[in-house]
């Protein structure tokens, strides 16, 4: 058994004992016995090639290359060690912990095959040459470490040709998981940490999911995905739901990501968004109180005294940053509940449910229902706090009409 890592840059020399150039990489098939049919050799003149691992074999010096090798070109079903597994990064479903491959284990006999990966931080004192030197100060300290190894049998095959390392074990925790609980889960966690969740899955997966999320994370994903991608998973969900993401991003991605939605299903996203451009600025209320997110309960509930006298009804306090940008939201029973000096900033719900004038009442309705809130703060592009559209005025409005 021997590493990438002691494997990679080893010298590469004719059967004359000539150098030829040095290991930069290997091709291996992604199935349940990976089998290594390729060394890429950076020549001694700079090119880059494959040659199949029978025309190279170990000697004292280095590796020999046999007089009567081949190059071959890297074919569909072959797969690059250095660029689908190496440094690549594994994530449970929680999006909470994050694995970096830092080296992979090879077996020599009687072929070249990949045993696994190391996560461990020897995996990384290996490159530098220093494993041996940090196991010894480990061990005098009396700390035994030994490498973290993931077995091939644990990871995916079919998902490396994707680009992404999937653990069957975390693969089989996701069919035990209804969308809708997964989306609630995922709200709470960073955009990066959603992002890492979400590879995991396949399309399918991912668009009902996406679906769930607040409107939000559903902008933050987008703006970060490739149009093609986007489109293929808009194409998966309702296409009010769709129109209802389209409509969070501005123009130029909205129309890139139109280009790959499936012809079927465009011409429903595109009604809809003819549709939402109605203005609802007739249910528009100003009838809303804003105030700093670094205030504390105190000063909240002394403007809900002094400002909101002639309120019809007041449910929530909207936070506002120095930008006077929405930036949380808190309701009068969470003020009444907490101490007079605690900062708001500490007890906001900041997974805001946000629209703009161009969102159809209709889809306002569906998320307020959805999250189950009574009003809706109604935003610009700049995010500023317009006003508020609430379920009863929602409701009396499609009832008039």
């Amino acid at each position: 058994m021997l590493y990438f890592s002691e494997l990679s840059g080893e010298k590469v020399f004719t059967s004359g004992k000539h150098y030829f150039g040095k290991i930069t990489d290997l091709l291996f098939f992604s199935t349940e016995t990976p089998l290594i049919t390729k060394f890429v050799i950076k020549s001694k003149g700079g090119s880059s090639l494959s040659i199949p691992f029978q025309y190279i074999k170990k000697n004292g010096i280095g590796y020999i290359l046999s007089d009567d090798y081949k190059v071959e070109e890297k074919i569909d079903s072959e797969t690059s060690l250095v660029h689908k597994l190496l440094n690549q990064q594994i994530v449970d479903i929680d999006g909470t912990e994050v694995i970096r491959v830092n080296d992979v284990v090879i077996s020599d006999l009687p072929d070249y095959t990949i045993s696994g990966i190391d996560i461990g931080i020897l995996g990384v004192f290996r490159w530098v040459g220093g494993a041996k030197l940090v196991s010894r100060l480990l061990a005098g300290l009396n700390i035994h470490y030994k490498s973290d190894f993931i077995p091939w049998s644990e990871i995916e095959n079919n998902e490396l040709a994707k680009g992404r390392i999937v653990l069957r074990s975390e693969k089989e925790k996701l069919k035990k998981i209804h969308p809708e609980d997964l989306a609630e889960h995922l709200e709470h966690a960073n955009i990066r940490n959603v992002l890492r969740a979400l590879k995991v899955m396949d399309e399918k997966m991912s668009a009902r999911v996406i679906a769930d999320l607040n409107v939000d994370y559903q902008r933050e994903i987008f703006q970060r995905f490739s149009p093609e991608n986007a489109g293929n998973i808009l194409s998966l969900i309702h296409s009010d739901e769709a129109a209802d993401v389209l409509l969070s991003l501005d123009l130029q991605k909205r129309e890139e990501i139109l280009e790959h939605i499936q012809k079927g299903k465009k011409q429903p996203i595109m009604h809809l968004l003819a549709h939402a451009k109605t203005p609802i600025g007739h249910l528009l209320s100003t009838e809303c109180l804003a105030i700093p997110s670094d205030s504390s309960v105190r000063t909240a509930l002394e403007h809900v005294r002094g400002d909101t006298d002639g309120f019809e009804e007041l449910i929530y306090v909207y936070l506002i940053n120095k930008e006077n940008q929405i930036v949380g939201v808190v309701n009068l029973h969470e003020l009444i509940l907490h101490k007079p000096e605690e900062p708001l900033y500490k007890i906001m719900n900041q997974n805001l449910v946000l629209g703009r004038l161009s969102t159809p009442k209709e889809i306002l309705l569906r998320r307020m229902i959805k999250y189950n809130i009574y009003a809706i703060p109604i935003v610009d592009e700049k995010r500023t706090l317009l006003g508020i559209v609430s379920l009863q005025d929602i409701n009396e409005d499609m009832v008039e009409n």
